[in-house]
């Protein structure tokens, strides 16, 4: 394992963790053989929080995918989150942060068709350039065009428009 805080490129760039929080120096992460993040600790006033990953052994099926989350400490949220794929590598089940139970199911051009939490159910259709131009949602239905989103909640006739503007590559 290398240990960023041995002095790796990890320990002299600042990293963004959470787009609010940086940690620089000291590092905070550990990884297998192949690649893989094994471990991660952030820094925190409130005490550390420790992230600890687990993947298939290197050498076997999908070496690199993340089969469970175990976090300790104040940033915990849910303690052990699980993860599941299909032999495409396309995620099939998961477990958010906050606990929540989801299933995801691919179309055969290895887009995301369905994402289903308990009883609720977001559709996406794509266009032709594999594009998402529709999610429907229990509570909503977007429309994606280009960098604009129109989103329409349900028992609303009144959509909602989001305009989405790039500078050096960068959303803005």
């Amino acid at each position: 394992m290398e240990d960023a805080d041995t002095g790796s490129l990890f320990d002299v760039l600042a990293v963004a963790h959470e787009d609010d929080f940086v940690e620089a120096e000291g590092g905070g992460w550990q990884f297998d053989t192949v690649g893989n993040r094994t471990t991660q600790t952030d820094h925190n006033p409130a005490g550390d929080t420790t992230w600890t990953y687990t993947h298939p052994n290197p050498g076997t099926s999908q070496p690199h995918t993340l089969t469970s989350v175990t976090a300790t400490g104040p940033l915990a949220g849910t303690p052990t989150r699980s993860f599941t794929y299909d032999t495409a590598g396309n995620t099939l089940t998961r477990h958010t942060d906050t606990g929540v139970a989801q299933q995801l199911a691919w179309d055969a051009e290895g887009r995301l068709d369905t994402l289903t939490e308990g009883t609720d159910e977001t559709t996406y259709i794509y266009d032709t350039e594999g594009n998402r131009l529709i999610s429907r949602a229990p509570d909503k239905t977007t429309l994606y065009l280009g960098a604009t989103e129109l989103t329409l909640t349900t028992g609303s006739n009144q959509p909602d428009g989001t305009r989405y503007y790039s500078s050096a590559e960068r959303t803005i």
